[in-house]
């Protein structure tokens, strides 16, 4: 999650940890700090979707629907605003929240299915695994040249975004259609 905010700023992009939306009541620093950024990139505490707590669709309702909300995090005031970020959830496995209306319209899903493997792990997949789609090498100096490249990356970025929103027959998917 550092890495979007090499690349966007930390005035952009926000990290929050699953409590942001899983907690009721008491200091949220995650809301409080996510009120002022554009990009809120939701993990799960433990890499464990087995133990991935249940979403309160209430709050997710409340930051993502342009309701003004109150936060306060650890040793600063109450804060009160619209929360602007747009939240991206990056887990292992689906949260979990009920499936009503609302929420499905806030919520685009874009499943990942690919195993990241190491180097040893791969040299003995069979070739039709390899071949599947299903598996690829981990590249441990990956995000080290991201961070290298920041401009390119972020050029990259603004490239795609701009042809997608210039591109009114662009549609989501099959992978995230399912959902």
């Amino acid at each position: 999650n550092i890495l979007q905010q090499d690349i966007l700023g930390r005035e952009y992009a926000c990290s929050m940890g699953e409590d942001a939306l899983t907690k009721v009541g008491g200091n949220n620093d995650d809301i409080f700090y996510g009120m002022d950024s554009r990009l809120a990139v939701v993990s799960e505490s433990n890499g464990e979707h087995n133990s991935v707590k249940e979403i309160n669709v209430e709050a997710l309702k409340r930051i993502t629907g342009e309701d003004v909300v109150s936060a306060q995090a650890k040793f600063k005031g109450k804060k009160e605003g619209v929360f602007k970020a747009k939240c991206v959830f990056m887990a292992n496995g689906m949260p979990k929240m009920p499936q009503d209306g609302g929420q499905r319209r806030r919520t685009i899903v874009a499943e990942m299915n690919v195993k990241m493997v190491n180097p040893d792990v791969w040299e003995n997949l069979s070739d039709e695994e390899k071949a599947s789609g299903l598996f690829a090498v981990k590249d441990s100096a990956f995000i080290q040249r991201l961070r290298e490249n920041r401009e390119g990356t972020l050029n990259w970025l603004l490239d795609g975004a701009k042809r997608f929103i210039n591109n009114k027959t662009l549609s989501a998917p099959l992978a995230v259609l399912k959902y």
